[in-house]
């Protein structure tokens, strides 16, 4: 008890004599900050009373500990607020521990906070093609090719073209020059937005809706010299360069002259020439630098023709381009408008190869000297006849090889030859009834139909290859005509589009064939919905939709103009297949066995699909044997073998 007393009687020395310890700090710093020596004497002479013997005695009267937790408040055991005890009313109030001292309260507007016009972002600039974002290993290689900008001020009031133009600047050495695009860092997955038909990113659809928090990433719209992959050099390759210029270029050499001079041959800076007069990529006009309307020549007056388009109050895409095939095609008729019909008449004429479609077709186009004239093509090694449905068939295929040697990888400066074909196929895609040619990116096709003079030698190129045919022209004066080449202008495929298309044929009531014909069609539906389920697969091949629409009529979509002859589904009876067989019984002796395939077939220029029924004698195979048939048949690209 008497530990107790004295330990009590020590808090209290030690408290006092810091309290003391304080009032004479306070009297020093008053006695610093008075304006004259009169001050501060009174000011003196007024705490000195309270230093006395009997103010003294009245501070110690005082409650040491209250004094002492009032003059230095700290956090209670439990880390919640403490309490502090008023001397005048001898309350206890809770006063917050973060901000222990009271402070002047200062009035808030109501609502948010008003956000400084200017806001800060980090701009990381990733490769073409890029889905991820760059890994935290990446980041020091990117910094250091200046492709991370820190600290990049960025003005909410900003219009779209403004901000581009001040993120085009951040585009320095090897990026000088480069098109890009904005995209939106998803859970480490850079999408591109999804904006209205359109609309263009502001600073503010920027900061509020695709990097309001983050960096900021710019995807590269074309390959950097760096990223060129050294091992693979077959997209560096021109379809027309020889076999030795190609063994040159794919295969490493020791002598460095010889690839430099086929690197300075392909990327000449000189801007090409806009003469029409022959089919070469290259030109040979004196005029360089002039404008391309003004030095382009047609066989036909595309002027008028666009003319008359506008006279007659054309705007739908679809009346545009029908109006423009009609005007511009010449020759034979493209496809057949009934299953008993003939075409006759002139043709371009072309042999290609399924495997080597790309510089099978180029090395054809140089000896074309009219491309207004219908094509009809043959498949070597295939049995085929062009009524419409080869040809269609062959756009579909170039359309994909195109998109992916010229487009998927940004414009490749060093095949900008190529590009004159590459413009000359979208062309005759759109004109002749073909596949929609939508695999050029928006930026890109912004570029092509500009009336601007550019000097990326690969728009030149595509834009005199469309003009061959006066679809340059078109899409300048005829803007509602672009949107064909925005995968927009695709059908979208279902179940219901594709059982709506082929519309069968069945026998007349009462006939023993339209109970199998009925029987196989209900059989068609359900594999139709397995494919759209995507549970057939065929080897490496998934099925889809599109499968079995190619099969049937060369087209993986409808056509925007549509099918001359409308396609249909046809019943007939299997096939016999004859079979050489051991029976049992027999030695030496072969004798043959007779069965019925079931496999479906198609007349693609007619777009019928046959397929094979069961009669009385006749039994229809399982149902997982008929789908093996059906997956193999509607997987296979070919016209078959000759």
């Amino acid at each position: 008890m008497a530990a107790s007393s004295d330990s009590v009687h020590l808090i209290q020395s030690v408290a006092q004599t810091a309290i003391d310890s304080i009032n004479k700090l306070v009297c020093l710093v008053e006695q610093r900050g008075a304006p004259n020596p009169e001050a501060a004497q009174s000011r003196r002479s007024s705490i000195e009373p309270e230093t006395s013997a009997d103010s003294t005695t009245a501070i110690r009267s005082v409650n040491a500990l209250d004094e002492l937790r009032r003059r230095f408040p700290t956090r209670s055991r439990r880390g919640g607020p403490f309490r502090v005890r008023d001397q005048r009313t001898g309350r206890y109030e809770r006063s917050s521990a973060s901000f222990p001292y009271t402070s002047t309260s200062v009035r808030r507007s109501v609502g948010r906070p008003l956000a400084s016009d200017i806001v800060s972002k980090d701009v990381i600039i990733v490769e073409i093609g890029r889905e991820k974002i760059p890994t935290g290993s990446e980041k020091p290689q990117l910094e250091s090719s200046g492709r991370i900008v820190t600290g990049f001020d960025i003005n909410r009031k900003w219009d779209s073209e403004t901000l581009h133009n001040e993120l085009s600047k951040l585009l320095i050495g090897r990026m000088e020059g480069m098109h890009f695009e904005i995209v939106k860092n998803c859970s480490g997955t850079l999408l591109r937005p999804n904006l209205p038909r359109g609309k263009e990113i502001d600073s503010k659809l920027l900061l509020k809706s695709i990097a309001p928090s983050g960096c900021l990433y710019l995807r590269l719209l074309e390959e950097l010299p760096s990223m060129l992959d050294p091992t693979d050099r077959q997209f560096e390759v021109s379809v027309f360069a020889s076999d030795k210029e190609k063994s040159a270029a794919i295969q490493p050499s020791d002598v460095p002259i010889a690839r430099e001079k086929i690197v300075i041959d392909l990327t000449h800076p000189t801007p090409f020439s806009a003469s029409c007069v022959n089919n070469s990529p290259y030109s040979t006009d004196e005029n360089e630098g002039s404008s391309f309307n003004e030095t382009n020549k047609h066989p036909f007056d595309i002027n008028a023709i666009i003319s008359e388009a506008k006279a007659q109050g054309l705007t739908d895409p679809a009346e545009v381009l029908k109006f423009l095939q009609k005007m511009i095609l010449t020759g034979r008729a493209l496809e057949v408008e009934s299953s008993d019909e003939t075409i006759d008449g002139e043709t371009n004429y072309i042999t290609v190869d399924r495997e080597r479609i790309l510089e099978t077709t180029f090395s054809e186009l140089q000896y074309i000297t009219n491309f207004r004239v219908t094509f009809q093509v043959d498949f070597m090694g295939e049995e085929c006849v062009d009524n419409g449905g080869p040809r269609r068939e062959w756009i579909r295929l170039m359309n994909q090889a195109i998109k992916e040697k010229y487009f998927d990888h940004g414009l490749r400066q060093l095949l900008a030859q190529d590009y004159f074909y590459v413009g000359i196929m979208i062309a005759v895609a759109l004109l002749q009834n073909g596949q929609l040619p939508v695999f050029v990116e928006e930026s890109i096709l912004q570029q092509v139909v500009s009336s601007q003079q550019r000097s990326d030698p690969c728009v030149y190129q595509v834009q005199r290859g469309l003009e061959e045919l006066g679809l340059h022209s078109a899409l300048q004066q005829l803007p509602m005509l672009v949107h064909v080449l925005r995968p927009q202008a695709l059908h979208k495929m279902n179940v219901p589009f594709l059982l709506q298309i082929f519309k069968p044929k069945f026998s007349e009531e009462g006939s023993n064939a339209l109970k199998y014909e009925k029987e196989v069609y209900q059989l068609f539906v359900k594999y139709v919905r397995e494919v759209a389920a995507s549970r057939r697969v065929c080897g490496e091949t998934t099925l889809d939709l599109s499968h079995i629409l190619q099969f049937a009529t060369a087209s993986a979509e409808e056509p925007v103009l549509g099918f001359k002859l409308a396609p249909s589904l046809e019943f007939v009876h299997p096939r016999e297949v004859n079979e050489v067989t051991s029976q049992p019984g027999a030695s030496e002796e072969q004798q043959p066995l007779i069965k019925h395939d079931f496999l479906p077939s198609a007349h693609t220029c007619t777009n019928v699909l046959q397929l094979p029924r069961p009669t009385d004698y006749i039994a229809m195979p399982p149902m997982e044997r008929l789908y093996t048939l059906y997956d193999l048949a509607f997987s296979q690209p070919f016209f078959g073998k000759k």
